[in-house]
């Protein structure tokens, strides 16, 4: 259903150009995109200065479901890919399932 005051419901269309110029995703869709990027670039953040960063158990497990979407293949290995190649023989939690599919070792 959409909203009234703002015209933008889950379903509506919306194009990301940082991800394709041509495809719209819908606005629910765009919302997990932003909070994958927030979460694991949070991680990214705190392991540069040298600092933990674990999300609770619940957004961990979002996380890692939101991750699991991610394609894989050889998207991931040209320059300026979004996303490294999947980590193997990451530990069976959900936060380090989830850093491991974005290419990433925690």
């Amino acid at each position: 259903m959409e909203s009234a005051s703002t015209g933008v419901g889950p379903l509506r269309p919306v194009r990301l150009v940082e991800i394709s110029s041509e495809q719209r995703f819908p606005a629910g869709t765009v919302v997990g995109f932003q909070l994958l990027d927030t979460v694991i670039h949070t991680w990214d953040v705190a392991s540069a200065l040298g600092a933990d960063f674990v999300p609770d158990p619940e957004l961990a497990g979002v996380t890692l479901q939101l991750a699991r979407l991610i394609p894989q293949g050889e998207g991931r290995l040209g320059p300026g890919a979004a996303f490294a190649p999947v980590v193997a023989g990451a530990r069976p939690d959900d936060w380090a399932r989830a850093l491991a599919l974005t290419g990433r070792s925690g």
